[in-house]
């Protein structure tokens, strides 16, 4: 469909011109954070939610006690990608069973069906509760006259926001 083949159009040029950026950002937060948890848990999980082709866990090494579950609706011909909605995992995935959620651009392409309500629904329902939750969103996506739309809905969803960067003015970072 047209909707879906511009969703991609702009993924891949979003990707081409952060491709560094966006997902070495990821990779970092995610071993900054497993190392934390892992001082109190033997095991980390981690959720590639919208993972795409190519998950966060194979663009770099991580230690033996991460443990992923990737996820994408597209789903794969690699067995490591679990082909499922992301706003229902229910069969795949326990209530607050995560410590990790990674979504990197993985809310965009559904404003208009309005699915990132459900995403974080999802997400909210699979996370432990002090699990941390990684979202990477182009900036420009997220803002209107009256300001950014990612941030009040996240805090609107009862997330606690401890780091962002980028802004409107600034750009995609």
């Amino acid at each position: 469909s047209y909707v879906y083949k511009r969703y991609h159009e702009i993924a891949d040029h979003y990707n081409n011109k952060n491709k560094p950026n966006h997902k070495q950002f990821i990779i970092n937060s995610i071993k900054k954070n497993g190392e934390i948890i892992s001082n109190k848990r033997r095991q980390v999980i981690i959720a590639d939610l919208g993972c795409g082709p190519t998950p966060i866990e194979k663009l770099s090494s991580f230690p033996d006690n991460f443990k992923f579950i990737n996820v994408d609706h597209m789903g794969s011909n690699n067995p490591i990608i679990h082909k499922y909605d992301i706003t229902d995992t229910k069969k795949l995935i326990g209530n607050t069973s995560i410590d990790i959620v990674v979504m990197s651009l993985s809310m965009w392409g559904n404003e208009s069906n309005k699915n990132y309500y459900k995403y974080l629904e999802e997400v909210r329902r699979i996370l432990k509760n002090d699990g941390v939750f990684l979202i990477v969103e182009p900036v420009e996506r997220w803002y209107s006259d009256s300001g950014n739309k990612l941030l009040e809905l996240l805090k609107t969803n009862n997330f606690e926001v401890t780091y962002q960067t980028g802004n409107k003015e600034e750009g995609d970072k």
